[in-house]
């Protein structure tokens, strides 16, 4: 098998800059390189990441497990002009055991080295019957963790039969040598090993146990522990910003780098024993709120099950009823106090689909947030149906804005005033920069040669609020008509597959940010391209927007999507299918798609 090729992640050092240090990443067993991502955003960017695609990734083919040497193939895999110049390593679970073994026999010499949820055993008798019942019966429990983790938000049922799905791929053989590099983990000589090792441990991991970090961490001569509390076998994104803290921090002593802090991104603390600037005192006091609501009717398109949109809608009304009942009426702030209250950011997972007359009882939480301006929010809703549901889980950001339109105003009370903005997008971090606009169509510049598509309309009032701009469902009823419109362009539009096939598209997860400002009849520039397309039963796609001004394109939202697909099965029901072959070469599409650009529906 040819060795895999390392290439460069979405994140390098600026052009120009020499990286202090650069760092590559070895992904585990049926997982993909796509796992860092979480290290792209949170590492400064004088720590250069490079990954590797190996030959387990995604288990797009089965043929590297007849052949009974992993570690040569990883060593393989890393053995390019570039690997030799790699200051430091970090690899995952599977990857960390045959890195290991690689090291003892001197076959890799990294000089700092990142264990990641590494399976060892101190001794050979760890090892007894229940033990193999255990990883062979439950395998499958260590990929439907991590379906569960990241943008992908896979429902319980789907990802029940994606982690059997992923298992079977696999395979015996493949099974066999990820078990046989378990069973070989007593007799590796750790002594031969003198890199600095960190290894990390998720405390709640089922797959590997602490102790066994532990001790693995304490055999090696220049080894270290961390545990990782709240966290299962994938820290890099289940912690990801304690999970960069720890390998920034050990990197920096081990290589002797110079002290820069991690990147921090807004709601998030990298070191949980600092403390906490408190939200608004009066909208964090007291116990969580709850609410009950109906979806509306306009959202019941298919049958009786209510879309994505809808389901943000009743989210939002959530947190507006919570600011209602902390004594924060949203018409209130406005008239009184010229405060405009605007969902900036909104990440959810649908559980389990909603119909038109289901209850919807919604409890929101806030959530202390490490600096920023924005109000935080965890909203839960279950369906009280004979026995309750959980339905959606969405993770909400609310920005207090001032208005501009100049009309006299009351003082805003004093705990609000840490948390109110002249704009939105301000004091979330490093904004991002314009883009030079260069040649005549600003649109095909965006798309380039990615698989995506492109649309530019004048946002109209009715997606607008607050007299001047567009808000949070604006957004996301721009999703829902790119979508649309993508899925059309590419031969396999809604009523087709309908007609044809009786399918229909589902959304397990959906996420939007709002950046900057874009205003009422402005030209929103919207690109939606596929990032993943994940063992034909979901695909995940980004839809970025922008406006122009200054003649640069300033970019306003981003967001994800996650779609699957399902097949009608009555007027009530319907089961998930596996992508089709004309399905899968619509989504993979290619470089170049063609984009459209309309005014308007």
């Amino acid at each position: 098998m040819a060795p895999a090729s390392v290439r460069r992640p979405r994140r390098r050092r600026p052009a120009g800059g020499k990286p202090v240090a650069r760092v590559l990443l070895l992904h585990g067993l049926g997982c993909t390189t796509s796992m860092w991502e979480p290290l792209d955003r949170y590492l400064p960017d004088d720590v250069e990441l490079w990954d590797v695609k190996l030959p387990w990734h995604g288990i797009e083919s089965a043929d590297w497990s007849r052949q009974c040497d992993p570690v040569s193939l990883l060593v393989d895999s890393m053995d390019t002009g570039e690997a030799g110049r790699f200051d430091a390593v970090v690899a995952h679970s599977y990857a960390a055991n045959l890195l290991i073994e690689a090291m003892s026999e001197g076959r890799l010499a990294p000089g700092a080295v990142v264990l990641v949820s590494p399976f060892h055993r101190h001794s050979a008798a760890d090892f007894d019957w229940p033990t193999i019942s255990y990883y062979l019966n439950d395998f499958h429990r260590i990929f439907a963790e991590a379906l569960d983790i990241g943008a992908r938000g896979i429902p319980e049922v789907w990802r029940a039969a994606a982690a059997l799905h992923v298992r079977d791929q696999i395979g015996v053989y493949g099974w066999m040598r990820f078990f046989e590099a378990y069973l070989r983990s007593p007799f590796v000589d750790l002594s031969t090993i003198d890199a600095s090792v960190l290894v990390i441990t998720g405390q709640d991991d089922i797959a590997t146990r602490a102790s066994d970090g532990r001790q693995l961490a304490a055999a090696l001569p220049e080894g270290r522990f961390e545990l990782i509390e709240d966290c299962g076998h994938f820290p890099m994104a289940q912690q990801p910003g304690r999970f960069a803290s720890l390998v920034h921090g050990f990197l920096r002593e081990a290589l002797s780098l110079p002290i820069v802090s991690p990147i921090t991104m807004p709601g998030v603390d990298v070191n949980p024993t600092a403390p906490q600037t408190p939200i608004a005192a009066g909208l964090a006091a007291g116990e969580p709120t709850t609410t009950t609501l109906r979806p509306r009717y306009e959202g019941s398109n298919i049958c009786t099950w209510i879309g994505f949109k809808h389901v943000n809608y009743l989210v939002e009304e959530a947190v507006l009823d919570h600011l209602r009942q902390r004594g924060y009426p949203a018409g209130e702030l406005y008239e009184r106090y010229g405060i405009c209250v605007d969902i900036a950011d909104i990440d959810t997972r649908m559980w389990t689909a909603y119909h038109i007359d289901d209850v919807a009882v919604a409890t929101v939480r806030p959530v202390a947030s490490k600096g920023g301006a924005q109000l935080r929010f965890v909203v839960e809703m279950i369906a009280q149906r004979e026995t309750p549901v959980k339905t959606v889980t969405s993770k909400v950001a609310v920005t207090l804005r001032n208005d501009p339109r100049g009309f006299p105003a009351e003082a805003a009370p004093a705990e609000l005033g840490p948390h109110i903005v002249e704009r939105l997008g301000e004091r979330l971090g490093e904004p991002v920069a314009p883009i030079e606009i260069i040649g005549d169509d600003p649109l095909k510049q965006l798309i380039g040669d990615a698989n995506a598509f492109g649309w530019v309309w004048r946002m109209p009032y009715f997606y607008c609020h607050f007299t001047e701009r567009v808000q949070m469902t604006g957004y996301l009823r721009l999703m829902e008509e790119v979508v649309d419109l993508f899925l059309q362009e590419r031969g396999v539009s809604i009523k087709t597959l309908l007609d044809e096939q009786n399918w229909i598209p589902v959304v397990p997860s959906s996420k939007v940010r709002i950046l900057d400002e874009a205003w009422m009849e402005n030209e929103v520039y919207t690109v939606f391209t596929v990032e993943e397309v994940f063992k034909r039963l979901t695909y995940t796609a980004r839809m970025d927007c922008y406006v122009k001004r200054d003649g640069k394109l300033v970019q306003v939202a981003t967001g994800k999507i996650t779609h699957g697909y399902a097949v009608i099965e009555n007027r009530r029901d319907w089961s998930q299918v596996d992508f089709d072959d004309r399905l899968a070469k619509a989504l993979t599409g290619g470089a170049g798609s063609a984009a459209r650009a309309g005014r308007g529906q």
